[in-house]
């Protein structure tokens, strides 16, 4: 899942997502009720391949300044 948004943002055709399972990998069960926020007005501002963009261009930038 994770694959399509990072090929679709990168332009990657040929990339796969490793898995380190010598690593944790987090909770294993994620829930979470967003409906107390969104009765308080609360919505969702950015997409996942919007986020995606974002978090790739930010990095790119980080990269170009690195030492």
């Amino acid at each position: 899942m994770a694959r399509q948004p990072v090929a679709l943002v990168t332009g990657a055709t040929d990339c796969r997502v490793v898995q380190d399972t010598s690593k944790p990998d987090g909770t294993m069960s994620k829930i979470m009720d967003v409906s107390k926020l969104c009765n308080l007005g609360w919505s969702l501002k950015t997409n996942l391949l919007t986020g995606v963009a974002l978090a790739y261009k930010n990095y790119l930038a980080g990269k170009q300044n690195a030492p």
